[in-house]
């Protein structure tokens, strides 16, 4: 059986466009990226990381925490 893989698109697509309306007159280009995702498999869950090739561990966790910050203290995610 194959995963439906439309949530995740919808959701990379909803963040590029909130990225390009931020930013609609500068230059700007996609720097490192992590992928954070739920997996659900009947009764068991799993949470599983993605990123950019040739990224390292400090960096990933960097931005995992920069992240946080930004989702705790302004209360959104983009």
């Amino acid at each position: 059986m194959s995963i439906d893989q439309k949530r995740l698109g919808m959701v990379v697509q909803e963040q590029m466009q909130a990225i390009e309306a931020a930013h609609p007159d500068e230059e700007c280009e996609i720097g490192d990226v992590v992928v954070i995702t739920q997996v659900r498999c009947g009764d068991s869950l799993e949470v599983r990381i993605r990123a950019a090739e040739g990224m390292w561990p400090n960096a990933v966790v960097g931005l995992i925490a920069q992240a946080l910050r930004n989702t705790l203290l302004v209360g959104e995610s983009d």
